[in-house]
Parts: C-alpha cells; sequence; structure tokens
C-alpha cells in the first residue's frame, strides 16, 4: 500500500471521528421525557462506528510499520498516534454521553411528575383527594409503562448484540472455511513441489555428473588445441632456425666424422696390403687375382660341409674337408677385401713388386682345379 493510500484512510478516519463527535454531542443533549429508545439507538451507532474506527486506526498502523519506508514512516505514524488519541477522546465523551444523556432523561421524567403534581393542588379539598388517589394510580401506571419500557430497551439491545455476534460468527466461519480452502490449496501445491524438489534433485545430479564429463572432455580439448598451437608456432615460424642451427651443423658433424672415419679405413687397409707385399720376400713375387666372379667360386653350404665324404665315416670330418673349408674362407677374405678397394674413394696403390695378371674366368677355374689336389696332397 502506497503512502497515498495510508494519507486517504487517515482522512476518512478523522471524518468518521468528527461524525462521531457530533452524535455524541447529540446524544449528551437529549432531555426530553419517553426518549429512552432514541437514547439507545443513538448510543448504539456511536458506539459500532467508533469500534469501526478503532480496527481501521489498528490496521494503518500495522500497515504503517511494514510497508512504508523510513521517510515518510515518521510522519504517518505521528498522525497515526493522533488520530488514536482522538479515538480514546471519543471513547471518554462518549460515556459521558450516555450518563448525561440518562441523568437529562430521568430529571425530565422528574418535572413532568412534578407538574403533573403541581397542577393538582389548586383544586377543592374532595378533588384534591379524588385527583391524589388517580395520581398515584397514575404515577403506578407510568411507573409500569417505564418498567416494560425499560424491559422492552434491553430487550432490543440484547437483540441488537446478538444481531452484532451472529454476523460476527458468519464472518468467522466464512474465514474459516476459505482458511480451509486456502489450507488445502497450499497442500495440494506443497506436495507438488515435494514433487518438482525430488525430481529437480535428480536432475541436478544427472547434471553434475555430465559437468564432470564434459569439463574432462574440454580440458582434453584445449590442451590438444594448445599442443597443436604450439606444434604450428613450431613448424611454421622456429623449424627454419631450428635446423639451420641444430640439425645442419649436427649432419655436417656427422657427415665429416663418417668421411675420416672412412679415410682412416682406407688407409689401414693399404698399410695392411703394402705390409703384406714386403713380408713375401726380396725376389718373390705375389700374384693378386683381380675381378675374380663368385660364379667360379664353390661354396658350400654348412650342411653340404658337414655332410661325410662316402668312405670316410660319418661323425667326424676328415682331415680333408677341414682344408677345403680353409681355403674357401681363405678365398671369401680376399674377395671382401678387393670389394672393399673397389668401392673406396680413391684407388690403391699397388705393389711395384708384384705383378698383375688376369686371366680369363676358363683358365682361372682350370688352374685352380688342378691346383687343388696337389695342394691338398702336400699338407
Amino acid at each position: 500500500m502506497t503512502v497515498l493510500e495510508i494519507s486517504q484512510r487517515l482522512a476518512s478516519l478523522t471524518d468518521t471521528h468528527k461524525e462521531c463527535m457530533s452524535l455524541i454531542s447529540r446524544l449528551s443533549k437529549l432531555d426530553t421525557p419517553n426518549s429512552d429508545g432514541a437514547r439507545i439507538e443513538l448510543a448504539n451507532v456511536i458506539h459500532q462506528s467508533l469500534r469501526d474506527a478503532e480496527s481501521e486506526l489498528e490496521l494503518l498502523s500495522a500497515q504503517v510499520e511494514d510497508e512504508v519506508g523510513d521517510g515518510a514512516q515518521v510522519a504517518l505514524k505521528s498522525k497515526v498516534e493522533k488520530a488514536g488519541e482522538d479515538l480514546k477522546i471519543a471513547r471518554l465523551q462518549y460515556r459521558k454521553a450516555q450518563l448525561s444523556a440518562k441523568r437529562n432523561a430521568l430529571a425530565a421524567e422528574q418535572r413532568e411528575r412534578e407538574a403533573l403534581l403541581g397542577g393538582s393542588g389548586r383544586s377543592t379539598p374532595d378533588s384534591i383527594t379524588g385527583k391524589r388517589k388517580g395520581n398515584q394510580k397514575l404515577s403506578q401506571d407510568d411507573l409500569l409503562l417505564h418498567a416494560s419500557t425499560d424491559v422492552t430497551t434491553a430487550l432490543r439491545r440484547t437483540h441488537t448484540l446478538l444481531q452484532s455476534e451472529l454476523s460476527r460468527s458468519q464472518f468467522a466461519a466464512e474465514t474459516l472455511n476459505s482458511s480451509t480452502a486456502a489450507l488445502q490449496d497450499l497442500t495440494h501445491l506443497y506436495s507438488a513441489f515435494d514433487d518438482v524438489i525430488s525430481s529437480s534433485r535428480a536432475l541436478i545430479t544427472d547434471l553434475v555428473r555430465k559437468n564432470k564429463s564434459d569439463k574432462w572432455y574440454y580440458e582434453k580439448a584445449i590442451q590438444i588445441l594448445l599442443g597443436l598451437l604450439v606444434w604450428l608456432v613450431i613448424r611454421r615460424l622456429l623449424w627454419g632456425p631450428i635446423y639451420l642451427l641444430l640439425v645442419v651443423p649436427f649432419r655436417i658433424t656427422w657427415w665429416g666424422l663418417s668421411l675420416v672415419a672412412g679415410g682412416l679405413g682406407v688407409g689401414r687397409t693399404r698399410e695392411i696390403s703394402e705390409g703384406a707385399g714386403v713380408g713375401m720376400g726380396g725376389g718373390a713375387t705375389m700374384v693378386q687375382v683381380v675381378g675374380i666372379p663368385e660364379s667360379m667360386l664353390e661354396k658350400k653350404s654348412p650342411e653340404e660341409r658337414a655332410t661325410p665324404v662316402s668312405g670316410e665315416g660319418k661323425g667326424e670330418k676328415s682331415m680333408r674337408e677341414q682344408v677345403e673349408g680353409i681355403i674357401d674362407g681363405e678365398l671369401e677374405v680376399e674377395l671382401e677385401v678387393e670389394k672393399v678397394e673397389m668401392e673406396s674413394a680413391e684407388p690403391v696403390d699397388k705393389n711395384p713388386k708384384a705383378r698383375n695378371m688376369e686371366y680369363d674366368s676358363e683358365e682361372e677355374r682350370q688352374a685352380w682345379e688342378k691346383g687343388r689336389p696337389e695342394t691338398h696332397d702336400e699338407l
């Protein structure tokens, strides 16, 4: 509720207070005899107005405390307190007016009785006696009439109170029914809310689990992406300098070391060849066979070598087979050395004391076959 609405309600409450004060002043000035009904009705109206005003004042004070801000709350609170004081004063004036009206009614009845008694004093003694009896009878009738009027007024007041209490009870019953319906609706809503909470809990648990897996995937994807970016940067920007500064010097060094090692190996082979030529003696000559094809060499596999010659036993190799294996091994070594010399970059200087002889393949084969048994016999 806004400050303007509260101010309007306070203004209407002030108007109600003014009306109650006017009715209270009218009640206090009511002095006509036999006016108990009007007095009671006017008192009930004033009482109901004051009660409604007090209820409205309580509601306004609660709304000012709850809904209005600190700035306007002080001014409205002062107005509410002033209205409460005015209602208290009106309640006191109402009580005083009730007493004053009752006293005025009794005084009016007393004056009426005195007027009746004073008018009968001017008659004769006989008439005085008769009139006294009549006045006594009239006074008794008046007393009965007043008593019945009071009873009727009390009954009317009781009826009015019962009607007000009945309306209150009806209002309370309606309020109770509406509260019961509201509670039922709230129970239904709370049950639905419990279902929503349980489903939300399951959903949140599922979302948390999926969030963990998604987070793991995101982290791995980011790591892969960062690695890819680093690789792209290295490959596109840093690979050339790295290749020039690290790989090329390493390869040059490796090639240089390989060439040096190859040169040292060729020199050693040359020294071995020269040493072999010198060790043959002064007048001796060494025949160096170059370019013997492999087809002329009779190579035997380990199985053929292991097979014994017929008539010489099966368990151990004969002396002849052992000598043939040694000769074949020496020939293979010489062929390998010749291949290395041919593949080297620089040609090997031949021994000046050795004579190079070239033979045809058929002649070499025949000579080798002829000289082979003689060598075996000599051994």
